[in-house]
């Protein structure tokens, strides 16, 4: 759906209509890219009882999962840097501080048509939202069962953690450690996201000249940054 909100004129009362107006929805061409993973077991192993291929099937889901979530992170830290990119409000930069993170808030919300935004972002990086100090906060906690937790909110405002994922080519953490984000689901979702069907095949053993058995897995899938919400995006806080 189309962003922001419409003009309202200021007229008389001997004015039938306004200065007409008109908004569209836009289409988003989103493809899913196909992906492949193949594992395989020795028959002899499997006849011994050292291995079976079933045991394995459940780490292939999980490594498509991972895969899929990877993806949509990385997709979420490259759209809305460029999204907000020209906005000193909602692209706020440099040392924390408190109020450039509620000034951010406050724009997302009146924007988004006071749909309430949340702060997010990776554990390491929502450390950094804490009151001053020079505030007088202080916490007091049980030594006995003591825990050190992120906040649940700021001002008003959810804060929210996200999971982390490992991208594998590089081995580093995907979601940034000096970055947050200000965002409304509520109003609309951030991400749009296509998946396809999972195809799978496998063979016999006899088909391959060191007798192993095949499994291969195929699934396709592809996510943009693509909403009608404004977000903010806090970087290169310490």
């Amino acid at each position: 759906m189309p962003r922001g909100v419409y003009t309202v004129s200021r007229t008389a009362n001997g004015q039938r209509t306004a200065f007409r107006q008109k908004k569209y929805a836009g289409d988003v061409e989103l493809a899913p890219v196909t992906r492949m993973l193949t594992i395989y077991v020795d028959q002899l192993r499997v006849l011994c009882g050292k291995e079976s291929l079933p045991e394995f099937l459940n780490l292939v889901m999980l490594s498509v999962q991972n895969e899929m979530y990877k993806d949509g992170l990385a997709a979420l830290t490259t759209g809305i840097a460029s999204a907000v990119y020209g906005d000193s409000v909602l692209a706020a930069t440099g040392a924390f501080d408190m109020g450039k993170l509620l000034k951010m808030c406050e724009k997302v919300q009146a924007l988004n048509g006071g749909a309430k935004p949340i702060i997010t972002g990776s554990a390491t990086a929502l450390t950094n939202v804490v009151p001053d100090a020079s505030a007088g906060y202080r916490m007091n906690t049980d030594a006995n069962r003591g825990s050190i937790e992120v906040l649940r909110s700021a001002y008003g405002y959810d804060i929210v953690k996200m999971d982390n994922a490992v991208n594998a080519a590089t081995g580093n953490l995907v979601l940034p450690d000096d970055a947050i984000f200000v965002v409304s689901p509520s109003q609309d979702k951030i991400l749009k996201g296509v998946m396809s069907s999972a195809l799978t095949n496998s063979n016999d053993y006899y088909e391959n000249a060191d007798l192993t058995q095949n499994f291969t897995y195929r699934k396709g899938w592809n996510f943009a940054y693509a909403t009608a919400a404004y977000a903010g995006y806090y970087s290169s806080i310490t």
